[in-house]
């Protein structure tokens, strides 16, 4: 599973934001985006490479209904 590392949230944060996350906040927000990206590469399993745009949000919400 791929893993947002707390340096890159925190990283992201202070270029886009311009400022530094609550104690604590990076860890939750990591946590949030792996879980993110491991739901996005599973939906992509079943979603054909050449599938238009708008066939991918289904794909995700049918998986996000199965959990």
């Amino acid at each position: 599973m791929t893993k947002i590392k707390t340096d890159t949230v925190k990283s992201i944060t202070r270029d886009f934001i311009g400022r530094d996350l609550d104690p604590g906040r990076e860890h939750q927000l990591s946590d949030n985006l792996s879980l993110l990206i491991k739901s996005i590469d599973k939906a992509t399993e079943r979603l054909p490479f050449e599938s238009e745009p708008i066939g991918f949000t289904s794909i995700l919400e049918k998986y996000a209904e199965e959990k």
